[in-house]
């Protein structure tokens, strides 16, 4: 229960970016990508980001992205808040994509700054200027300079707070003291870095848009629930138990994605142009392997076998160390194989999936 003074939370304090389950062919897998959005409103989330990063959209159509929206909104109906992930760096496209998630009835927008085109600060006002007086829906601005390659500078910041619609920002530029001068200015603040999380808190933000929510969905939410009540260091015990499956799932994300690459073939877990040449899958093949002989599944399994380790000894039991164990093919105890892998695409995916398992059958 959090303090009545807490920070008002326009899409929910816990919000994950979820990832898109695809089939072997590498179509979605609506299914699948339903029970994923349902095991994370049942785990602590009262929001999801859906066709974000983690989502994959930069390799989804706008008819696909309609898709993914509308099966996550049937799925989770009014439990959660749904914020679609509308960026691009094309306004033209963005726009297109913005008009479709307002018609499909998302609950707000999130507007990442054009990414690679380094437009200056007044091109981005531009930019987010003309999609957001063209829907009506409520706006969350992502700042993430690390991947977009433009940081939103204050004075951009004080422009877009006279526009109405535009009452959050995703902050992911690394510096939690920035949430004083944006708390300031009217916007909700959300952590848009796990890592950060109870530092951004701190400084006045309302809740999380994360990553590792596919993972620890319920231990975020009584982290957060507690800071804000003024428990700070039962938040601190719980932020201290979850570096080991910080440090699995965002760690390394670099190193990550080429192990990824090297070890199983992607095409069931992300599309194909995100994989080596080396793993496209042939044409007769059912059965995708990797570099080590194991299956797709059992090699995603194999891999998060040693995260799983650090994470069923310091997080709380409420995901996998009372899971039915199996023995890998490489002697890894790890939990029982899951009907999707929902991992490989960022290491998220990997992880993921497999502390998922139970949840998704």
């Amino acid at each position: 229960m959090t303090d009545s003074s807490a920070p008002v939370a326009p899409f929910g304090r816990v919000l994950t970016a979820m990832a898109t389950a695809f089939t072997v062919d590498g179509e979605i897998d609506e299914e699948a990508t339903a029970r994923i959005a349902v095991h994370l409103v049942d785990h602590g989330h009262d929001g999801l980001v859906v066709s974000g990063t983690t989502g994959e959209a930069a390799t989804t159509t706008t008819a696909e992205d309609g898709r993914i929206l509308r099966v996550v909104k049937d799925a989770v109906g009014n439990r959660a808040k749904i914020v679609a992930g509308v960026g691009t760096n094309d306004t033209r496209h963005t726009l297109e994509l913005a008009r479709q998630a307002v018609m499909l009835g998302a609950d707000g927008l999130l507007l990442v700054t054009p990414y690679y085109n380094k437009p200056s600060q007044g091109g981005v006002l531009q930019h987010f200027r003309y999609v957001v007086e063209a829907v009506d829906a409520p706006v969350m601005v992502y700042d993430i300079p690390g991947r977009a390659g433009t940081k939103l500078a204050p004075s951009t910041f004080e422009t877009m707070a006279e526009w109405p619609s535009v009452v959050a920002v995703k902050d992911a530029a690394g510096d939690p003291t920035q949430a004083i001068m944006l708390r300031e200015l009217g916007y909700a603040v959300y952590s848009g870095d796990d890592s950060l999380t109870l530092g951004f808190l701190a400084y006045g933000a309302c809740g999380v848009v994360s990553v590792l929510g596919h993972v620890a969905g319920d231990e975020i939410r009584t982290m957060i629930d507690a800071f804000l009540s003024g428990d700070v260091e039962t938040a601190r015990e719980i932020n201290a138990r979850l570096q080991p499956a910080l440090h699995a799932v965002m760690g390394v994300p670099i190193t990550a994605r080429r192990r990824s690459r090297e070890h199983c073939s992607c095409s069931e877990c992300c599309r194909t142009e995100l994989c080596g040449p080396r793993y496209l899958p042939s044409t007769t093949a059912s059965t995708r392997r990797c570099g080590r002989g194991c299956s797709l599944r059992g090699c995603c399994t194999d891999r998060a076998e040693h995260a799983l380790k650090a994470v069923d000894a310091d997080v709380p039991a409420t995901h996998a160390a009372t899971w039915p164990q199996r023995t890998g093919r490489h002697g890894c105890q790890v939990p029982e194989a899951a009907p999707v892998v929902i991992g490989c695409l960022r290491i998220v995916r990997c992880f993921s999936g497999v502390i998922l398992r139970k949840s998704l059958r």
